[in-house]
């Protein structure tokens, strides 16, 4: 999380408001941490959980690679 903030901040994009797939990639980031507490309460459901995880990973790494607002 960190390393990203810092890679906005030299790519100058961290002046004003931040690009829109940086927003939705930290709301993902802040969904995929809330998730995990999930694993704890619902341990019967940790197929689901981990599908969950892949898919929001794969929407992280498109968010990052085609960057589309």
């Amino acid at each position: 999380m960190i390393s990203g903030i810092a890679m906005l901040h030299s790519l100058g994009l961290l002046q004003g408001d931040p690009p829109g797939w940086a927003k939705a990639k930290f709301l993902i980031f802040l969904l995929f941490v809330g998730s995990i507490a999930l694993v704890a309460k619902f341990s019967r459901a940790i197929w689901i959980l981990i599908a969950t995880w892949i898919l929001l990973g794969a929407a992280t790494a498109c968010l990052a690679l085609n960057k589309p607002f």
